[in-house]
C-alpha cells in the first residue's frame, strides 16, 4: 500500500496518580494514510442544518497501539479541513503474516 496523505493523530491514556484521574497524552503526530471521502449528509435541527461527512481511513501501523473500540475523547485524528473527527464503529486491525499491517477506520466529522 502506497499511504499518500497524513492523519494527525492523538493518543490520550486515562491514568491514576495518588487516587486522582488525569489524562495523558501518549502520542501525537502525523502518521502515513489513505483517506477515502464515502458520504454527506445534511441533518436539520431548530440551530439550523448541519452537514456531517464520513470518511474511510486507512493508517499505517506505528509505534502506538489504537484500541478497538476507543473511548471518546482519548483518540482524536485530524485530516486536513476536518479538525475533529469522531470514530463511527470500530477501529479494525488488519494483519498480513500475523504482522499488523494497516488500521481501517470510519471516522465521521460533524
Amino acid at each position: 500500500m502506497i499511504f499518500n496523505d497524513k492523519v494527525n493523530v492523538t493518543l490520550k491514556e486515562k491514568r491514576t496518580v495518588n487516587g486522582t484521574v488525569t489524562t495523558v497524552t501518549v502520542f501525537q503526530g502525523d502518521v502515513p494514510a489513505i483517506v477515502t471521502f464515502l458520504d454527506s449528509a445534511i441533518k436539520f435541527d431548530p440551530a439550523g442544518g448541519k452537514i456531517s461527512s464520513r470518511l474511510q481511513i486507512v493508517l499505517s501501523p506505528f509505534a502506538f497501539e489504537i484500541p478497538p473500540v476507543p473511548a471518546s475523547g482519548l483518540v482524536v485524528l485530524t485530516y486536513r479541513q476536518f479538525t475533529s473527527l469522531a470514530i463511527d464503529g470500530w477501529v479494525e486491525p488488519h494483519y498480513q503474516n500475523a504482522r499488523l499491517h494497516h488500521y481501517e477506520i470510519i471516522a465521521k466529522a460533524v
